[in-house]
């Protein structure tokens, strides 16, 4: 809307969106709006803010009419918009949704046991994983020790037999 019209045309409104935006607000999250009476529950205030933003984004829609040119035959198509622009766009647009739900009352509690589970399930993980580690270490150091443990003895052994057969050898002659 704010390339097709004037500025001050989109200025007000602007402001007129911020009037009426209170009406909807004050019906559905004031304990006394008759929208609250009836048990009206707006998770993060998403309710109020795409009901009040898609019906004046319709009624602009309606209001202005086509763009110039729109169904011309001869008409330049519009410009392709940046994709890289479109990413940014959707990852702020993610980020703030994100941000919304972490501080929305009705959902923290649930966030916060979801973190605590996956808290505990990831170190529980890890704690398997260092004993699983430690375990195989363990093993496998014990099996290097006992296999130098068993050439030294061989080793001595041979040596013992070596010098006992040449000392034999020594005597006989």
């Amino acid at each position: 809307m704010a390339e097709r019209t004037k500025l001050t045309s989109y200025i007000l409104f602007s402001l007129l969106n911020t009037i009426v935006y209170c009406i909807p607000a004050h019906w559905a999250w004031a304990s006394n709006g008759f929208l609250a009476q009836l048990g009206c529950i707006d998770f993060a205030g998403s309710g109020v803010v795409h009901m009040v933003g898609g019906v004046s984004g319709l009624v602009a829609t309606l209001l202005l009419g086509p763009r110039t040119g729109r169904f011309e035959k001869d008409a330049p198509k519009p410009p392709m918009a940046n994709p890289a622009n479109a990413i940014v766009g959707m990852f702020m647009l993610w980020y703030v949704r994100f941000i919304l739900f972490i501080f929305s009352r009705e959902i923290l509690p649930v966030i916060i046991v979801v973190a605590v589970v996956v808290l505990v399930v990831v170190v529980t993980v890890v704690e398997v994983v260092v004993v699983l580690v430690v375990v195989v270490v363990v093993v496998i150091v014990v099996e290097v020790v006992v296999i130098l443990v068993v050439v030294v003895v061989v080793v001595v052994v041979v040596v013992v037999v070596v010098e006992v057969a040449v000392l034999v050898a020594v005597v006989a002659k």
